[in-house]
């Protein structure tokens, strides 16, 4: 998405919404819930993610604000005060178990 848009990203990863069932399930098999595709999930881009959020809530939609676009084009992700650059995705953590 910010490739396409010509910009960068930071995002915090501890933000990004994850069920605790594929939590337990990534623990058990030794997988990272990050590398899962994200089925059913919708990343939108606007001006304000707060005003997004509370729209969408009116609506009984759950939405989180996870970061924000910058200019450049770093792809960051924190995780607490660890800076991680984003690489391109391998394969998803789902076909790593049958593999």
């Amino acid at each position: 998405l910010a490739g396409y848009y010509g910009r960068g990203m930071r995002v915090k990863l501890r933000d990004i919404p994850v069920k605790q069932e594929t939590i337990e399930i990534c623990e058990f098999f030794g997988l990272n819930p990050y590398y899962f595709v994200s089925g059913g999930a919708l990343l939108i881009v606007t001006d304000n993610g707060h005003d997004l959020v509370n729209e969408l809530a009116k609506q009984e939609i759950f939405a989180t604000v996870i970061g924000k676009t910058t200019d450049g084009n770093d792809r960051v992700v924190m995780n607490d005060y660890e800076k991680r650059f984003l690489e391109p995705s391998q394969s998803d953590g789902l076909h790593q178990m049958f593999e």
